[in-house]
């Protein structure tokens, strides 16, 4: 039903606020709510499954489940298995238990990522870093709607620099680019 679709679409962008909201006034805080969230997502799948393991058993699991856990890393599954040695965890799906196990396991790792970002250690526990990495953000997206609103005000379609315009710098691959040129500087921080 569209206002089923409706409320789960809003609800995450209402969490993605929330979130960053958390994130502004401690990192710390964020990864923690991240980390009871995904907490309570493995109580509620292993509930689930457990409740429902008869049936579940008997229904063949979904094609993009199966792409998922068992193609080629199509979804880079590997790269985000922070608890565990890499490749060590590829579950067989055969049946729709097989996948929500899957997927409890999976909020699982999610809670240990979350953990170790919390930790004195982590990279992510150096507030000082974290910042520099927001402030980067927030410059280069306030460069980029400064920029447009320059050359809107010009009357420009797009404000051209060296032969490539501002979008193509500043829009989103070149932000993104530029974000990820800063983090050896950050690592070093």
């Amino acid at each position: 039903m569209w206002r089923d679709r409706f409320l789960a679409q809003h609800s995450a962008l209402l969490y993605y606020v929330v979130l960053l909201g958390l994130w502004l006034v401690s990192p710390a805080l964020a990864y923690n709510f991240s980390e009871l969230i995904e907490a309570h997502a493995v109580d509620t799948y292993a509930q689930f499954a457990e409740q429902n393991k008869a049936a579940l058993r008997l229904l063949p699991a979904p094609r993009i489940a199966k792409a998922y856990y068992e193609s080629e890393d199509l979804y880079l599954f590997d790269e985000f298995q922070t608890a565990r040695p890499r490749s060590s965890r590829r579950p067989e799906i055969r049946t729709l238990y097989d996948t929500f196990l899957a997927i409890r396991d999976d909020e699982g790792e999610h809670v240990a990522t979350m953990k170790e970002c919390q930790m004195e250690d982590s990279m992510m526990a150096d507030v000082n870093r974290v910042n520099v990495g927001t402030a980067a953000v927030v410059f280069f997206v306030g460069a980029n709607l400064w920029l447009q609103r320059l050359a809107g005000s010009a009357g420009l379609d797009a404000l051209e620099m060296d032969g490539m315009d501002a979008g193509e710098i500043l829009g989103e691959d070149g932000l993104i680019a530029m974000f990820f040129r800063l983090i050896p500087f950050l690592l070093i921080l």
